[in-house]
């Protein structure tokens, strides 16, 4: 466990690929008689997207997907033989690993009427810390999604955890490694998704909020989303979902608004804090999440966030002179052709 945290930065868990890759070579007889004729091949979903838009040219992926791996050595930007032996996973199953940034192939003319190059690989939280200029070291980020991911730069040395973060690649351009930790919520937009999906007691996403706010608290209900066990720092793959303190008088406004407090990452942002400004700082507390001037949920937009890495390797963006995040107004601002850019709300502004 030790060898495999601090070569690949990540904890045991059948969340990450190399335990799946190994099922599928157990259980998958036809897996088995590929690997032995050397035609097995192994990918995120990078990896299947390049290989098919390219028509087979090219078999890779970036960095930050074969970190997710759990066999990649994250120091030597490489596949790691003993996790490949451990795993018995054969070496030539796997792509060629390359850089975030630069050309890997040519998307095929029969597919979108011309050649386009495919310039930009990143897995999703690495592309969200990169799309929200966390540029420099010790800035962090924390987006929501199926899950809730605070991610932390840490510079061009790995940072390893003793509190149940995991470490990964932020992102390779240009030659240069750039590391971050990560807290990891396996569950946030899913739990919601649960209230109205499973549950029905919405009718869409909004209604939860309105529902939550009609109450002062979750008149002690508790909810607990480990709909598929739980992430960082605790790591158990076997938890399940919890809900807590139900009485007579808990309403689904009080449901809806356990579950919505349930979705927090607090404590990922003092630990990843900790590392960076010392044990006890509260400095990253509420940058991600809130405006410090009217302590209102600051708002940014992540959507560009995979554009902006294949972006850059054309000069679009400016990696070092992209205009920092202010964290008074909720404004991202990025510098695009001479432009700033402005992302505000629901507007878009350029000047």
């Amino acid at each position: 466990e030790e060898y495999i945290h601090k070569t690949t930065g990540l904890i045991i868990d059948p969340y990450f690929s190399g335990t799946k890759m190994k099922w599928i070579l157990d259980n998958v007889p036809k897996a088995k008689v590929l690997a032995k004729e050397h035609r097995l091949r192994f990918g995120t979903i990078d990896t299947w997207l390049i290989y098919s838009l390219t028509e087979g040219e090219s078999y890779v992926t970036d960095v930050t997907n074969a970190s997710r791996t759990m066999l990649f050595d994250i120091q030597k930007l490489d596949w790691d033989e003993k996790m490949l032996n451990v795993f018995g996973i054969p070496r030539d199953a796997l792509p060629k690993v390359v850089d975030s940034s630069g050309v890997v192939g040519m998307c095929s003319e029969t597919i979108l009427g011309r050649k386009i190059p495919i310039a930009g690989i990143a897995g999703d939280q690495h592309a969200a810390l990169f799309g929200q200029c966390c540029f420099d070291k010790g800035m962090a980020k924390n987006t929501y999604g199926t899950g809730c991911f605070v991610l932390m730069n840490t510079g061009d040395k790995p940072v390893f955890s003793d509190r149940g973060l995991i470490t990964t690649i932020g992102w390779c351009v240009n030659g240069e490694t750039t590391y971050a930790l990560e807290g990891s919520a396996f569950n946030a937009g899913s739990a919601i998704k649960w209230l109205r999906d499973e549950l029905k007691l919405i009718a869409n996403p909004q209604e939860a909020d309105l529902l939550a706010e009609t109450v002062e608290d979750a008149g002690g209900a508790v909810f607990v989303p480990a709909f598929t066990g739980l992430g960082a720092p605790y790591w158990d793959m076997y938890a399940r979902g919890a809900l807590l303190g139900v009485t007579r008088g808990t309403s689904k406004a009080h449901i809806c608004r356990a579950v919505l407090e349930s979705v927090q990452a607090g404590d990922f942002f003092q630990m990843t804090g900790d590392y960076y400004y010392g044990k006890g700082a509260h400095s990253l507390l509420f940058i991600a999440d809130y405006d410090r001037a009217t302590n209102e949920v600051r708002w940014t937009d992540s959507n560009m966030k995979n554009d902006s890495v294949n972006g850059y390797h054309y000069g679009y963006m400016q990696y070092n002179a992209v205009k920092s995040i202010d964290w008074f107004i909720d404004a991202v601002c990025f510098k695009l052709h001479g432009c700033t850019l402005y992302r505000l709300r629901d507007d878009l502004f350029i000047r």
